[in-house]
């Protein structure tokens, strides 16, 4: 069963070997970087780049025979790349111990407010153009209608900083702006709001899969 539920997503996004074993070899050689003293947000950056003609090819070609499905996958990308900077600050949260002044992620020059407001935005307006390009797609509406929430949280956030320049919790992460908010720090509740819509948006991708490969997902 699992075999045959991977065979189409392997189909779909099929990628010449040399292309994949050669950017695994820079992106492992990329880290040796730290030791000459560049930072690891840097060295981060240096990493993406050596993934991006792979996930341009994969684009492409999803583009070249699915058409609108590209869009999804590059919205999967994006959210994915997002969630592991979150899952980074967890660990340095909850495992490294660090400060939470300190717990800025991978790339902690973009851990600001205006990033965060920013990307929660671009979100929103990708999942919205998702669902007016598949309407049908529960999962989609579903991410859209969750984004709305995410980006009413990152609004009421923006709106402190640029009266005050401090940093607040939101609606209901403690001590938020709707009754105290919930018993969890801002940093584990948008976690769980990045987790959500992670997701989310792969139930909405499995789903248009599942339409393009109807015959190989009944035979599970």
């Amino acid at each position: 069963m699992i075999k045959l539920a991977a065979k189409p997503f392997v189909s779909l996004h099929a990628i010449p070997y040399p292309l994949l074993v050669g950017t695994c070899i820079v992106s492992i050689a990329l880290p040796s970087l730290c030791w000459l003293g560049w930072a690891i947000w840097l060295v981060a950056f240096c990493v993406i780049g050596a993934w991006l003609p792979l996930i341009l090819y994969i684009m492409k070609s999803i583009h070249r025979k699915y058409g609108s499905l590209a869009f999804v996958f590059i919205l999967v990308v994006a959210q994915t790349l997002h969630l592991i900077e979150h899952v980074t600050v967890m660990v340095q949260l909850h495992f490294v111990r660090l400060p939470f002044a300190r717990a800025n992620g991978i790339i902690s020059p973009l851990n600001t407010e205006w990033v965060h407001f920013t990307w929660t935005s671009w979100v929103l307006v990708f999942a919205v153009f998702l669902v007016f390009l598949f309407p049908r797609n529960m999962w989609m509406v579903r991410l859209m209608l969750f984004s709305i929430w995410h980006e009413i949280e990152h609004i009421s956030i923006m709106s402190v900083y640029l009266r005050t320049h401090l940093h607040s919790p939101g609606l209901l992460a403690q001590g938020g702006a709707i009754h105290g908010g919930l018993p969890i720090s801002r940093p584990d509740l948008h976690f769980l709001y990045v987790l959500i819509q992670e997701v989310l948006l792969l139930l909405a991708y499995r789903h248009e899969i599942r339409k393009i490969f109807p015959i190989r997902y009944q035979a599970q």
